[in-house]
């Protein structure tokens, strides 16, 4: 008689001579009252044979690793290169860890909160950047500059002379200052409108240049010239007495006027310079 038509086995029956055995599917394990099966838990020993994670599952299990490692053979785990693989996200910088990574930034750059993304530093915010004159924040960096005037000396400006070429475009006078210079002229001489130019100053249009008589301009200054009959005493004219020297010339009389002289002749003589 086949007992197994009837038996209570929950998995497997096996007929004896006379009885019958009941048995288990993979994975399971017959229970003591010789009729039902239990899961076997595998993970309970020596974690499954899996290197990392062990699921126990009915009726096997699986193996799996932690996050950052990739499963090979089924059982064991080799951590993932994300940098070389480039699934980091990183924007910069991407350095491996065992079952991780991190992101860093280059110089010049701050990681921001999401720990991926490198934002740039504006390194002109805090003391000007070490600039002395004008800093200008770049991607990474920053430059400085300087002002007009003057010339870039590593992160300091020093004045740059004009003056010292070509006068510097000035006609005449060229005064360097800091950061800059100015034209200016000779006595004589004023600054045209161009500012760089001089043009000559007629003196003789203002009060005569002080002239009591004559004022003649002359290129960067004027002359003093007085009339005939007169002598220049600076600018002044100063009347000449003709006839102190050899009686002016007249034979008998010699009268000065205002700038001349005149020649008359004694009473009972005829004549001007020459009397009979």
């Amino acid at each position: 008689v086949d007992e197994c038509i009837n038996s209570n086995c929950e998995h497997l029956c096996t007929n004896t001579n006379g009885s019958y055995i009941c048995s288990c599917t993979d994975g399971y394990s017959l229970d003591a009252n010789g009729r039902n099966c239990s899961d076997i838990n595998e993970c309970s020993v020596d974690n499954g044979g899996c290197e990392q994670v062990c699921t126990n599952e009915e009726p096997f299990y699986s193996c799996s690793c932690y996050s950052g490692f990739r499963l090979y053979n089924d059982r064991f785990c080799s951590d993932i290169h994300e940098c070389v693989e480039e699934i980091s996200g990183c924007s910069q910088v991407c350095i491996n860890t065992i079952g991780s990574y991190t992101c860093n930034c280059q110089t010049g750059f701050l990681l921001s909160s999401d720990n991926h993304t490198c934002i740039d530093i504006d390194e002109c915010l805090v003391d000007n950047g070490g600039c002395e004159q004008i800093c200008e924040n770049t991607n990474g960096s920053r430059n400085c500059l300087c002002n007009n005037g003057y010339a870039k000396n590593g992160n300091n400006c020093t004045d740059i002379d004009e003056c010292n070429f070509e006068n510097n475009g000035c006609s005449q006078l060229c005064t360097n200052s800091l950061g800059s210079y100015s034209c200016g002229c000779l006595t004589g001489f004023a600054l045209s409108s161009d500012m760089f130019n001089c043009t000559d100053i007629n003196e003789c249009e203002s009060d005569n240049g002080g002239c009591s008589h004559l004022c003649v301009n002359t290129f960067g200054s004027y002359q003093c010239q007085c009339y005939n009959g007169y002598q220049s005493d600076d600018n002044n004219c100063i009347e000449i007495n003709e006839c102190l020297a050899d009686n002016g010339g007249c034979e008998q009389v010699c009268t000065n006027t205002n700038g001349s002289f005149q020649c008359s002749c004694y009473s009972g003589y005829f004549g001007s310079v020459f009397c009979s």
